[in-house]
């Protein structure tokens, strides 16, 4: 027997069993919440599995006493603890919360085993701890919500701010382990850097072609900023790559500032610490305050509703304009905008082609002239533009990129294209992506460069998937990605394709560091058509084919070892959907078959990319419908309306070759609900309505009154979400007539679906009609009871384990349904036990599925704390406000709604309102935490 000696000087007699080791993961948020745990671990002197299970165990007992001393009583403390903590976590869960490289199954054993080695390290000495206790299980509670928001590193593709911006930062903020700043807006171009491929002079941001033409948007986005409306206006500016958002925009700011508007722009970091100078109080303006946010469309879910709702961006002081760009409008747009709340306009400014103002001629002869003389040539005369597509005629970048190669080849004396077709896009694309090869030959045979051309392709390829990133990081994507020499290629990648804003450096260092190497090939467009042309499976023999690029997509996307998603999947699957929608061997050679197979980084690339997805024209229904499978079944407040355009994508397609009516109507009820929970209500009635009419028709199917019920019914909640309360009862009634009939004829297997029917429509019946609401809700708790009763739920198999916590469910939304009528009554005692029975079984069914189950946990607490404020505002209440609290953090966390802030300040003010006790308070702020 060892005798170890603890922090404090005491001896700890214990075997000496092999410490736990530490887990291997990359930098992340999971990384920073598992090296905290196990420091505290080793803090500890590495105690046992048996220790800290024994010393979790007395976790409770402190935190009871701690609270007793704020003047808590005793039942009212152990019944919080309870609530906050749950089960003491055994060994193996203990064990997997230090030493694994996933994410520990539940925040509550996490803080308690985070604490219990913090007690056992002797840091938390009696007369601080509580104190110190509090703070870093909020410490805990915030890391474990951050690597469950984001899973792993997601270095994501949201480009640099229109404008390289000053030092000067404006705010500073933090979304789930994400970093974004708002910064000052430059009014100038960017000093273009010599020494640079050719390819460079396109970028948006060097400005080498005047700007031209645009004097409606421009008039139009100044009548918008101008507006008198003194609150938040958003509008978004949408239209293909290359088609000139970002120089419209780069325009209208420094129009802007002119004006007298403070105009930043957001951009999302990679740089640890403090942000240096961030005013936060109200910003000093003339006009107002312009926020400009570039590829909009690729922020994480949630992120900028959250951004924008941040107090720094809506109290910013005057008008607050925020000026979007991204290049699909549509659906993706509609889910945001609505998460936005009340008060802000949304608008949508759609840009069209600029050739449709100016003649492409004109545009091609300027983009010459520009070019020719910031290659060093001179006036070289006018040059013959290549005889384009329509469709190409009509996209400014097109036409940019022709201008460019036109010049460089006459300097060369080379062939601009294949002659004796029409030239196209993929043409231009591939004789500058040559010039990129040729550039890289001629930095390796000066000496400036050791890496292979071969080697810089495949680094090249991976940064235009995802970067850029910090040093270390971009290192481990490399080597991920199975390219040699990883940290010398990092290096030498920056000489080749340096930060916007800076200029190629002569011996860059591996001491780089930040947000700093792997610049992606711009414009986007072009790096979109090195990817498609470095990848297998076209006939364009221009550029050489990189026979590992779909190893480099793989290692990219599989997910690794303990990785439910890889961490460069959101970046880089985004980024290949983008290519996919041009290039057809992309996506069937290449996306759909990674799809098949994995499925879930679609997910994971989050809800504008699924939409682009469903766009696709050459649709593999068979990976979209794996893609489906991987969604969620019921609403997702992040994932709705993607989901209702991948339905609506695959019915649209089922319909073409589907006769039976019956299975028609389905499809049509499918994509009706999807709708429904998406928001979009218009559309889902028209579905529902088809629906209706097609059953109606199946006079000669004795289900097909049933069938007709259920469709009444979704109609009758579409109505209801219109706010056309009256239609909805009367079609509702309806539908709960013809079920019970088909009951009373002997048709079995109903009752579920009766029970829904009674549930929804208690919800709308008037103040005065309460006898029919109160009948109704009873009616279909009773059946809700009847079925659970029954006996094959006592002899259920092992598969009937869904079908019964499914029967559980419904139980507890009848009881809230119930209770919520004797509420709105004013029958507060009445309603009270069915509210406590609703929160007990979603209780139960959370301890086993958290995320399933949160949303209607957190609705029965706040139904019940409601409740319990006008029938009783006292201890019990606090209580159960605690619980409501943390579990509407935790859902603010997932899904960035606002309105479950407004729940929890709601609960708060009105139970202070009520009852300042300050021991009470003190303990809701305790069990609460930071959420």
């Amino acid at each position: 027997m060892l005798v170890a000696m603890s922090s404090d000087g005491s001896q700890r007699g214990r075997s000496s069993p092999r410490p736990l080791e530490r887990p291997r993961l990359p930098a992340g948020p999971l990384n920073d919440l598992k090296s905290a745990i196990y420091q505290l671990y080793l803090d500890a002197d590495t105690p046992t599995l048996d220790e800290i299970e024994g010393e979790v165990g007395k976790l409770s007992t402190g935190l009871v006493k701690a609270m007793q001393d704020t003047g808590v009583d005793e039942d009212a403390a152990e019944k919080q603890v309870d609530v906050l903590e749950g089960a003491v976590p055994r060994r193996d869960t203990i064990k997997r919360i230090i030493a694994s490289e996933v994410l520990p199954p539940g925040r509550a054993d996490t803080v308690a085993v985070a604490v219990a080695l913090a007690r056992m390290s002797g840091r938390l000495p009696d007369q601080h701890a509580r104190r110190d206790l509090a703070s870093l299980a909020a410490q805990v509670r915030r890391l474990w919500d951050r690597a469950r928001t984001v899973p792993a590193p997601q270095p994501a593709r949201l480009g640099r701010p229109v404008g390289p911006g000053t030092a000067k930062v404006f705010a500073d903020i933090s979304v789930a382990g994400s970093r974004y700043l708002l910064e000052n807006f430059r009014e100038e171009a960017t000093p273009l850097p010599a020494g640079l491929s050719p390819s460079w002079l396109l970028a948006a941001q060097y400005e080498v072609v005047g700007f031209a033409g645009r004097d409606t948007e421009l008039r139009e986005l100044g009548d918008w900023r101008d507006a008198p409306t003194p609150a938040m206006t958003v509008k978004l500016v949408h239209g293909p790559g290359g088609q000139g958002k970002t120089r419209l925009v780069a325009q209208f700011a420094a129009a802007s500032q002119r004006a007298g508007w403070r105009v930043v722009a957001a951009r999302r970091t990679l740089e640890a610490g403090a942000a240096g100078a961030v005013q936060t109080s109200r910003w000093s303006v003339e006009q107002g305050v312009l926020l400009i946010v570039d590829y909009a469309e690729r922020w994480p879910d949630g992120h900028l509703v959250t951004v924008l709702n941040d107090p720094s961006v809506k109290d910013a002081g005057g008008r607050v304009r925020v000026l979007l760009l991204a290049r699909p409008g549509g659906a993706w747009w509609q889910g945001d905008s609505y998460r936005l709340g009340g008060g802000v306009l949304v608008d949508t400014l759609p840009l069209l082609p600029l050739a449709d103002s100016i003649s492409p001629e004109a545009l091609f002869d300027a983009a010459v002239t520009a070019f020719a003389g910031a290659l060093g040539a001179g006036d070289i005369g006018r040059l013959e533009m290549p005889p384009l597509a329509d469709e190409d005629r009509r996209l400014v970048l097109t036409i940019h990129m022709a201008a460019l190669v036109c010049v460089d080849a006459y300097l060369h004396n080379r062939e601009p294209y294949p002659r004796g077709a029409l030239p196209k896009w993929e043409d231009f694309s591939a004789y500058l992506l040559g010039r990129e090869f040729a550039h890289w030959q001629e930095l390796h045979a000066s000496g400036r460069i050791s890496t292979s051309v071969d080697r810089l392709a495949r680094t090249v390829f991976v940064a235009t998937l995802i970067g850029p990133l910090g040093y270390a990081a971009a290192v481990a994507a490399l080597e991920r990605a199975g390219v040699a020499s990883a940290d010398l290629a990092v290096v030498e990648h920056r000489v080749c394709y340096p930060p916007a804003g800076s200029a190629p450096e002569q011996d860059a260092g591996p001491q780089v560091t930040g947000d700093e190497v792997l610049e992606p090939l711009y414009p986007d467009r072009l790096g979109e058509d090195f990817i498609a042309l470095s990848t297998p499976g076209h006939d364009n023999r221009s550029v050489e084919l990189g026979l590992w690029a779909p190893d480099v997509l793989a290692h990219l996307l599989e997910p690794g070892p303990g990785e439910g998603v890889s961490p460069y999947a959101q970046a880089t699957i985004t980024v290949l959907v983008e290519v996919a929608r041009r290039w057809r061997h992309i996506a069937e050679n290449h996306l759909y078959p990674l799809l098949r197979l994995h499925p879930q980084v679609a997910v994971a690339a989050g809800s504008a990319t699924l939409i682009r997805l469903a766009g696709i024209e050459h649709m593999d229904f068979e990976a979209l419908r794996q893609v489906e499978s991987q969604l969620p079944a019921g609403p997702h407040i992040q994932l709705d309306t993607a989901h209702a355009a991948i339905t609506v994508r695959l019915v649209e397609h089922d319909l073409t070759t589907e006769t039976d009516d019956r299975r028609r109507a389905s499809l049509f009820y499918e994509v009706a609900s999807r709708l429904l929970y998406a928001g979009q209500y218009e559309k889902s009635l028209e579905a529902a309505e088809q629906v209706v009419t097609i059953v109606q028709g199946l006079a000669d199917d004795p289900r097909s009154d049933a069938f007709l019920a259920s469709a009444l019914d979704l109609e009758g909640v579409i109505l209801a979400a219109m706010g056309h309360r009256d239609k909805a009862l009367f079609v509702g009634e309806r539908s709960a007539e013809l079920l019970q009939q088909c009951v009373n004829d002997g048709q079995t297997g109903l009752e579920r679906h009766l029970a829904n029917v009674l549930t929804n429509i208690s919800a709308r019946y008037p103040t005065e009609s309460f006898d029919r609401a109160l009948d109704c809700a009873t009616r279909a708790l009773v059946i809700r009871r009847a079925i659970l009763s029954a006996p094959e739920h006592d002899t259920a198999g092992d598969g009937a384990g869904c079908q019964i916590d499914q029967d559980r469910a419904d139980l507890g939304r009848a009881l809230h349904n119930l209770a919520d009528v004797l509420y709105t009554s004013g029958r507060y005692e009445q309603a009270l036990p069915h509210s406590a029975e609703d929160v007990g079984i979603f209780e139960e069914l959370h301890g086993r599925d958290l995320a399933q189950w949160k949303p209607d946990l957190a609705r029965g607490l706040y139904l019940a704390s409601l409740i319990l404020l006008e029938h009783d505002p006292g201890q019990e209440a606090a209580t159960y406000i605690t619980r409501a609290v943390q579990i509407y953090g935790d859902l603010s966390v997932a899904t960035r709604d606002e309105r479950n802030g407004h729940r929890i300040g709601h609960l708060v003010d009105r139970f202070l309102q009520l009852n300042a006790q300050d021991s009470a308070t003190i303990a809701l702020v305790w069990c609460a935490g930071s959420p």
